[in-house]
C-alpha cells in the first residue's frame, strides 16, 4: 500500500491544568464537541471539513510550515470515500478560557486515511496563534473517534524525529516508536519516527 508524504507538524501541546486533565484522560467527544468532563469550557468543537473552510485551512497549512496543502489537495480530500478530514473552531468558552482567537475561528485541521484496519494520519496542523491550548491533542481524539467509527484497529503516523514537541504529544497520546525511515524528509533532510497505537474501544 502506498500513501503519500506525511508531514505531521506541531500541534499545539497543552500546558498547565489542561495538560494535566489530558494526562489523566478526562477529555472526551460528545456530540462533536470536544471539551473535558470537569465542568470547563470546551477549547474547540470539532466539525467536518466543508467548502467553505478551504480557504481558511490553506491560509494554516502555509503558516504551520507543514504539507503546504492547496486548495486542490483540499478540495480532493472532501471527495475520497475513506478521507477524514475535520476542523478545530475555538469555541467563545474556550477563547474566554485560554485567550486566542474569537469563537467560530478556525484553530486547526487534522486529516487520515481509514483503509483496511488501520487509520494513517496524513496531516495535523494548528495556527500559530492558538498553539499550547491543546488543539493538537482534541485533534487527534477526533480522528481517534471517527477512526473507530470506521472499525479501524490502529492509528499511524510518522514524524520528523527533530519534531520534538509533537513526538511529545504523540508520546502522552499512546503512542509508540515502532520503526524509522532514513532520510525520508527533505528540505531539511531528516529521519521519520514511525509511530503506532491502539485504538481504544470506548471513547478516546
Amino acid at each position: 500500500m502506498i500513501f503519500r508524504v506525511f508531514y505531521l507538524n506541531d500541534l499545539g501541546e497543552s500546558n498547565g491544568s489542561a495538560a494535566r486533565e489530558a494526562a489523566a484522560g478526562q477529555f472526551g467527544i460528545i456530540n462533536g464537541m470536544s471539551g473535558n468532563l470537569t465542568g470547563n469550557p470546551p477549547i474547540v468543537s470539532l466539525d467536518r471539513l466543508t467548502p467553505g473552510d478551504i480557504p481558511s485551512l490553506v491560509e494554516i497549512s502555509r503558516e504551520s510550515g507543514s504539507a503546504r496543502w492547496s486548495q486542490a489537495m483540499f478540495e480532493r480530500e472532501l471527495d475520497l470515500p475513506f478521507s477524514v478530514c475535520l476542523v478545530a473552531r475555538h469555541t467563545s468558552g474556550g477563547q474566554a478560557r485560554h485567550g486566542g482567537p474569537a469563537g467560530g475561528g478556525l484553530a486547526g485541521f487534522g486529516g487520515e486515511w481509514c483503509v483496511a484496519d488501520a487509520a494513517q494520519v496524513v496531516e495535523l496542523a494548528v495556527r500559530p496563534e492558538s498553539r499550547g491550548m491543546g488543539v493538537g491533542g482534541e485533534l487527534l481524539r477526533g480522528l481517534e473517534s471517527a477512526a473507530r467509527d470506521r472499525g479501524m484497529r490502529a492509528m499511524e503516523l510518522e514524524v520528523r524525529e527533530d519534531n520534538f514537541p509533537a513526538l511529545r504529544l504523540y508520546r502522552r497520546a499512546g503512542f509508540r516508536t515502532v520503526g524509522r525511515r532514513a532520510g525520508f524528509y527533505s528540505g531539511p533532510a531528516g529521519d521519520a519516527v514511525l509511530m503506532e497505537r491502539e485504538i481504544c474501544a470506548g471513547p478516546a
